[in-house]
Order: C-alpha cells, then structure tokens, then sequence
C-alpha cells in the first residue's frame, strides 16, 4: 500500500497591523469600551483589532501615554494638551 499524506494543519492567520488615519491632538470623547490601560500606540491599534465592538482607539498623551477603546467616533473634541 501507499503511505498517505498526513492532512496539513489549517494555515496560522497573519495579524496584520495597519493603524487607521491618525489625528493628532483630536480626542473622541466618550463610547469607551474599558478603563484605559498602557500600551504603545501601535499595541493600542492592535488591541482595538480583537476587542469585541472596538471601532477606533484614543491614544491619550495628557494622561501617561493610555489607550482608550472606542465602540464610536462621536463627541470629536481638540485635546487639551
């Protein structure tokens, strides 16, 4: 008999991380998903990627550097700093 091929193992999905516009200085207040946590601001693009409901992240440099996910982009305001 002829030894068959095992069945190869599905494909591994590449996570890409490619961070929408950005806009400096604008902060969208309000629609935060959680409290905000530390990360880096490409993390923070990365986490909005697999949090359930995440549609646009803040990255707040007034506030040591925290990331703010986002189910809506409403409220649109300058931030302060």
């Amino acid at each position: 008999p002829i030894p068959h091929d095992p069945v190869p193992p599905p494909p591994i999905p590449q996570i890409m991380v490619d961070s929408p516009s950005q806009e400096p200085g604008i902060d969208y207040w309000g629609n935060d998903l959680s409290p905000p946590f530390d990360e880096t601001l490409d993390g923070c693009a990365a986490m909005c990627r697999f949090v359930d409901g995440c549609a646009y992240y803040t990255w707040d440099v007034c506030d040591g550097h925290r990331c703010w996910l986002k189910s809506a982009a409403t409220e649109r305001r300058a931030d302060p700093c």
